[in-house]
């Protein structure tokens, strides 16, 4: 495919919100970890997209894990395999490439893009 056709490529995935990612599982965060915190520690990997902490419906606060979504995917196994088993915020976390992309924001959550 040519570089024109690519980059028309991705300016359509963009416009329609589909540009594929590469998440990771962070199990563990301490309740009062905040997205900027989880994105900065994740971001000496490569870039993040979008960290994605959900939130309890009914409590409205942090569940104890989170997503931390890759634009590539050698940059989500290096954190993976950096970051797990590893302390941020006080608390040892787990860290696992997300089984599938994770559902998309809505209600109960709390992210930073």
């Amino acid at each position: 495919q040519s570089t024109w056709g690519q980059y028309v490529k991705l300016i359509n995935m963009a416009r329609e919100g589909r540009g594929e990612g590469f998440s990771v599982l962070v199990r563990q965060l301490r309740f009062e970890s905040s997205p900027d915190l989880v994105r900065e520690a994740f971001s000496k990997f490569g870039e993040v997209r979008d960290v994605y902490l959900p939130l309890d419906f009914n409590t409205r606060r942090p569940r104890g894990f989170g997503f931390v979504e890759f634009l590539s995917e050698d940059a989500a196994k290096t954190a993976v395999a950096e970051m797990d088993r590893t302390e941020l915020d006080g608390n040892t976390i787990s860290c696992q490439l997300a089984q599938n992309r994770r559902k998309s924001v809505g209600v109960g959550v709390c992210v930073c893009v």
